[in-house]
């Protein structure tokens, strides 16, 4: 027969799309029809103002989704419950809702976390509105140290690395909050949380390095195809007394390169910054334990 919910239910089903920014998402992990938690969104059958936001991102999405398909106002209206006058006011006078905000304050975490993303981690926006940051790494002990600062900075549930098939540690959070703010973000704005202390310079050091360095028995070697990104980590490194090369370019757009066996052809310049093994481990080192020897 048909399942009856509880207004409990009810009310945790919505705040939880609110927390995650998805309905999708939502939906997925309670078990409850997609459609069943639009109408309880949309419809407001059982939320104050107070519980949930009037009108939300999600929501004015929808709504331009509808609307570029060819559908009027007085349509999107009746489909999503909400007034005409305010799908006008979106459509015509360009208004928006106001986005969810995520105050970030300067921290070895938040530090970490953007060293990481701007090396092997992503933040994307995907089908559906599904706002992810992730990480998918060969070293356990990475996943595992992102996926601790991802769980500070964006205070939700820890989530445990996940072994894929191929070897890989995937982790994987989801923020529309961060999304927005991220998007936003050039290395200069960066700056204000990554130079707050020597600390916050470690953090995001070791979180770049963890995933861009190669560490041989006697040198450290960072390749990348962002030149101005390798010239503040090497300034960075040298405000902490840690000795650095030339960045020298590694490797000509277009030229060929071989990765785990397969020939691909580069499609920028790679460029490579040689650092001092002993000034780094000394100073910072790896998260990984097989680049600390």
């Amino acid at each position: 027969g048909r399942r009856i919910y509880t207004e409990e239910e009810r009310i945790k089903a919505v705040k939880l799309a609110e927390k995650h920014g998805n309905i999708k998402i939502a939906a997925k992990i309670l078990g409850i029809p997609e459609s069943t938690l639009r109408k309880w969104i949309y419809k407001k059958k059982i939320i104050s103002k107070r519980e949930y936001p009037r009108y939300t991102p999600m929501q004015y999405k929808e709504a331009m989704k509808l609307l570029n398909e060819g559908y009027s106002i007085r349509q999107v209206a009746k489909i999503l419950g909400i007034p005409e006058s305010r799908v006008k006011s979106w459509k015509i006078y360009k208004r928006r809702p106001p986005r969810a905000k995520l105050e970030l304050k300067p921290s070895t975490a938040l530090a970490y976390m953007i060293g990481t993303l701007l090396s092997d981690g992503s933040v994307t926006e995907k089908k559906g509105y599904i706002y992810s940051i992730q990480l998918k790494v060969v070293d356990r002990e990475y996943a595992e140290e992102f996926s601790k600062c991802a769980h500070q900075v964006l205070k939700k549930s820890y989530t445990e690395p996940k072994l894929l098939k191929d070897g890989r540690w995937e982790v994987r959070y989801y923020s529309s909050a961060f999304y927005y703010w991220w998007k936003k973000q050039t290395l200069k704005t960066l700056g204000k949380y990554i130079e707050h202390n020597k600390e916050t310079m470690k953090a995001f050091i070791r979180g770049f390095m963890d995933g861009e360095a190669s560490s041989s028995s006697s040198s450290i070697s960072v390749s990348n195809t962002d030149l101005e990104l390798l010239k503040y980590l090497k300034i960075l490194l040298n405000r902490l007394g840690i000795r650095t090369g030339k960045i020298k370019k590694r490797i000509e757009k277009g030229q060929e390169v071989i990765i785990k066996g397969k020939r691909y052809k580069a499609n920028k310049p790679v460029y490579a910054l040689y650092v001092n093994k002993k000034d780094y481990l000394s100073n910072i080192g790896f998260t990984v334990k097989r680049k600390n020897r």
